[in-house]
């Protein structure tokens, strides 16, 4: 009967071995799944991009803006819009806006979208969030 005893440090070594050949292996592999990019001459990758078109149907652009209380000297309105871009004329959704009006000479817009995933950025505004200088 003939044994053979394997030491741990040879077993180490034939799997050291082992991933490297693997990993040499599939560095040499070229693959052609989920890329878009193609080589060009001089081995450099080039990125084709598709040019999204404009939607058939725009935002209607006059919004009816309303007093409301959320904050200081703020107007409210809602921009319907599509739920998806590219079916413009399929179901749409309300966008609440609201908007601080200047104190003093208007010079100029600031927007902003402080609200996320489950909150809303009405309470941002009613916590009264700019200083004198934003909204003169």
């Amino acid at each position: 009967m003939n044994t053979r005893t394997v030491r741990p440090a040879g077993l180490a070594r034939g799997l050291v071995a082992a991933m490297l050949v693997s990993i040499l292996i599939g560095a040499c592999a070229e693959s052609e799944a989920g890329t878009t990019a193609s080589k060009s001459s001089n081995n450099r990758a080039t990125a084709t991009f598709q040019e999204t078109p404009p939607p058939s149907e725009q935002p209607k652009s006059k919004l009816d803006w309303t007093d409301c209380d959320v904050g200081r000297n703020t107007q409210c309105a809602t921009l319907q819009v599509p739920l998806d871009w590219a079916e413009p004329t399929g179901p749409k959704i309300g966008l609440a806006l609201v908007r601080v009006l200047a104190t003093g000479d208007r010079i100029g817009s600031l927007i902003g979208n402080p609200g996320g995933p489950g909150g809303s950025g009405l309470e941002f505004l009613a916590a009264d969030p700019f200083s004198e200088a934003l909204t003169r």
